[in-house]
């Protein structure tokens, strides 16, 4: 009975070490910002030239994929990137209603035995 007080008891103590682990961790965070705050100024000067305009690129990326760039250019193969969007968007149709186009097609002529017999043999 006495290692069970002694483990609350130790566990109580480990409780209260880590909450003012806690609170000195956030009173040096706060001390630290508050003394070092006039050397993080010119950070924020931060002179604009030397600030890559990565968003301007980005968008001038996009705007060239779109409206811009034509693949195999002058041949018949020719085509855009919404072509491989559009060609995505009816796999994906064709994925959900194949299904439907198989079984509407096999009980409208005569194909449900074929369909309903699992070794695939008509008899």
């Amino acid at each position: 009975m006495s290692s069970e007080i002694l483990n609350s008891e130790d566990d109580a103590a480990l409780a209260r070490r880590r909450k003012l682990m806690h609170v000195g961790i956030a009173a040096e965070i706060i001390i630290v910002g508050t003394v070092t705050k006039d050397q993080f100024s010119r950070v924020a000067k931060y002179p604009g030239k030397r600030v890559i305009p990565l968003k301007n690129w980005i968008t001038d990326f996009f705007e060239w994929l779109v409206h811009g760039v034509t693949f195999f250019a002058g041949t018949r193969f020719e085509f855009l990137p919404t072509d491989i969007t559009r060609g995505i968007i009816k796999f994906f149709e064709y994925q959900v209603f194949l299904p439907r186009i198989c079984s509407s097609t096999a009980s409208e002529s005569g194909w449900s035995r074929a369909f309903s017999n699992p070794r695939g043999v008509i008899p």
